[in-house]
């Protein structure tokens, strides 16, 4: 990245005083009092060096203007001077810009790489807790078979030591025993003993828990029969409504066919009208200086209670 740009050894002076290269020397001298009795140090208290730099420039500059001869030479250079801060300012700008888009894109690698690493220990967690509720899931399993194997063995597997204890060699306690060296728990006894209360209560919980999850099954399944119940009665409604919507099309058809043909009927009778009277003028041009008795030229006028009589 680019280094930031350095300041024009030479000031602006109107800048400082911020007024216009056209001002007056009152404009000058009223800017000089206000910025002075903003920066001075025995007025404000502030007596930090950015403070002192700026009343400083503030100093140099009213020296300078203040004088018609420094002006006019002043003046002479303010262009180039100008010019010069302009380019500093463009450039100071463009550093910025620069500095804040790192800082952005620093803050957002920053936010992506913490929102990777917390992914990352989220996985590590659930991962974790899933080994571990496989691994309770089967140990559960393994001692509520056990149970089951000590308690279907009916005692066939008891033996009794001279001092009055009472061990069982059944598989279910062979198991537990086997569990227990795998988990690096020492064993009770080099001889199992009968499974205490503890593993009685497991397997009433056990019990427990196979009947609750019995009842969410049943649950879940009228759950699903009631939904699929609902989406039955909603395609019934929708195969209902398409249905009516295309018989009233069809039914709209219909009446626009009808229509049709009754107004084809009317235009046909209408032009067999026309045709007949044309045919009887014509008739009449023909005949009309020949003895026509007026029952003859009556009938022949009245086509209309007679159709078809000129080859229609």
């Amino acid at each position: 990245m680019a280094e930031a740009p350095v300041p024009p050894e030479e000031h602006d002076y109107y800048a400082d005083l911020g007024v216009s290269k056209s001002a007056v020397a009152e404009e000058i001298n009223a800017a000089y009092k206000k910025l002075a009795l903003q920066h001075h140090p025995d007025k404000t208290g502030d007596k930090s060096k950015r403070n002192l730099e700026a009343f400083y420039r503030i100093q140099t500059a009213y020296e300078c203007l203040r004088s018609p001869y420094m002006r006019k030479l002043y003046d002479h250079e303010h262009d180039r001077i100008r010019q010069k801060w302009t380019y500093y300012h463009r450039n100071m700008r463009t550093y910025e810009l620069q500095l804040d888009g790192r800082r952005r894109s620093e803050e957002e690698e920053a936010g992506r790489h913490a929102v990777t690493q917390r992914e990352d220990k989220t996985k590590a967690w659930e991962k974790l807790l899933e080994e571990n509720r496989v691994w309770t899931e089967q140990r559960n399993n393994a001692i509520f078979k056990g149970n089951e194997q000590h308690q279907a063995s009916e005692k066939k597997y008891l033996f009794e030591t001279e001092s009055g204890e009472i061990f069982c060699y059944c598989l279910g306690c062979i198991g537990r025993k086997e569990r227990k060296l795998q988990e690096g728990d020492p064993p009770d006894m080099p001889i199992l003993r009968i499974p205490d209360e503890d593993y009685n209560a497991f397997w009433e919980w056990k019990k427990e828990e196979d009947a609750q999850r019995k009842q969410r099954e049943e649950q879940e399944q009228k759950a699903s029969e009631i939904r699929a119940r609902r989406v039955r009665k909603k395609d019934a409604r929708k195969h209902k409504q398409e249905t009516a919507e295309r018989e009233r099309c069809e039914k709209k058809l219909q009446q626009s066919a009808a229509e049709y043909e009754r107004r084809e009927r009317r235009l046909e009778k209408k032009r067999r009208e026309e045709k007949d009277k044309r045919d009887v003028k014509a008739y009449v041009e023909t005949k009309k200086d020949e003895y026509m008795p007026m029952t003859r030229l009556a009938r022949i006028l009245d086509v209309r209670r007679r159709p078809g009589r000129f080859g229609m």
